[in-house]
């Protein structure tokens, strides 16, 4: 993470072996969903250093696993303006 007010860096080290990649019409292919994943995010999250509410994320593999498993993220989540039912529907794109 890093503060777009000051620039203050915080890393985080994670073992993943698995990525869950969305798949289907917004994103049509493998390579676009991984774009996406390692893509900078803007959070709201507020500063330890100066107060500033908003910082960049990144992700990056500092070395590849000897086995990666992608979970392709297939469905469509469509739920009620109360938050009341929520439905899932499998996207046919």
């Amino acid at each position: 993470l890093a503060c777009e007010g000051c620039g203050y860096q915080r890393d985080v080290t994670e073992n993943h072996r698995h990525l869950s990649l969305d798949v289907g019409r917004n994103c049509e292919s493998t390579e676009l969903g991984l774009r996406k994943y390692f893509a900078p995010e803007v959070l709201e999250l507020k500063c330890e250093k100066c107060g500033h509410n908003s910082a960049k994320r990144t992700a990056e593999l500092e070395r590849l696993p000897r086995a990666l498993l992608l979970h392709f993220k297939r469905f469509i989540v469509d739920y009620s303006p109360d938050y009341t039912q929520i439905v899932y529907t499998k996207d046919q794109a």
